[in-house]
């Protein structure tokens, strides 16, 4: 029977060294400095919480910052629900490129996860024009950069956030042109046609 007992207490003190360690890993996860990936200075939103949190997920995927790179051309669509995901589409030298990635996250601001599947392929040139033809079809470029944002009379911005869906995050960056549009499933809130360029990005995974 006292072995019995000391075998649980062993057990008890086993669980609470792995919570504490785990907790531990966590704050300092947070703590440390970030590397964001949108500019900060595009609106207020992106100075702090928001840039904070994309640029958790972004990090945990291993992705490239984009926004500051000069003569190229992608599209990074990145979905921050149940198990995190970003398609990346690059031009490059005549080929298209697509790289997938998904993480075992929930896709919050403090709970990151590990990269469970990836893919890397090669697609058809005509898949860029299609996807460009999208782009414009829902005027990305002029789009703002979150739903129902409003600029003040200071520069400033601010905006309505839905806080029970999921963000899509879409990148774009072509001929030194930077630009990134955030919608909270954005197919129930009258950006259909954002959703559509997302879901084909989605779509050319399996393609």
């Amino acid at each position: 029977m006292k072995i019995k007992y000391g075998f649980i207490y062993l057990m008890f003190i086993l669980l609470i060294i792995n919570i504490a360690n785990s907790y531990s890993q966590k704050r300092d996860y947070l703590n440390k400095e970030i590397v964001l990936f949108f500019p900060s200075t595009q609106t207020d939103v992106m100075k702090g919480f928001t840039n904070n949190w994309y640029s958790n997920q972004l990090t945990s995927m291993k992705e490239p910052v984009i926004f500051n790179k000069l003569g190229v051309f992608i599209f990074r669509y990145t979905n921050l629900g149940i198990k995190p995901y970003t398609i990346r589409i690059e031009l490059k030298k005549e080929k298209v490129l697509l790289d997938y990635k998904k993480t075992n996250g929930d896709g919050s601001y403090a709970v990151v996860g590990k990269i469970i599947k990836k893919k890397h392929k090669v697609l058809p040139i005509s898949v860029w024009y299609d996807l460009l033809e999208k782009v414009d079809s829902c005027k990305f470029w002029t789009m703002s950069s979150f739903k129902n944002s409003i600029t003040m009379k200071d520069g400033s911005y601010s905006f309505n956030l839905i806080m029970d869906g999921t963000e899509w995050v879409l990148e774009g960056n072509c001929s030194d042109n930077y630009h990134f549009v955030s919608r909270n499933t954005p197919e129930n809130h009258g950006d259909e046609r954002f959703a559509a360029l997302c879901n084909y990005m989605e779509s050319l995974i399996e393609k």
